[in-house]
């Protein structure tokens, strides 16, 4: 869906391959939602949810469960036009 995804980043895949766990945190969140992205080159993984309590689940498994990695649950903000 290049071109398409506004969610479509060309550097995942080659983040991907120097750190294969990206894909693995990747997977993991798409299970939650299939709104999932890294920012520019990185470091960040960002998601979208519907549900603002899916959010805080997914927020708290990963401040018990993903060592060195952190979560915050925020809103969008929507700027003018």
């Amino acid at each position: 869906m290049k071109g398409t995804n506004p969610f479509f980043n060309d550097l995942m895949d080659v983040a991907f391959e120097e750190y294969p766990e990206l894909k693995e945190k990747v997977r993991i969140l798409r299970k939650s939602t299939v709104r999932v992205s890294m920012t520019g080159s990185g470091p960040t993984l960002f998601a979208l949810f519907d549900r603002r309590e899916a959010a805080e689940s997914l927020e708290m498994e990963v401040r018990e469960s993903w060592e060195g990695w952190s979560a915050w649950v925020v809103r969008q903000y929507h700027c003018g036009g």
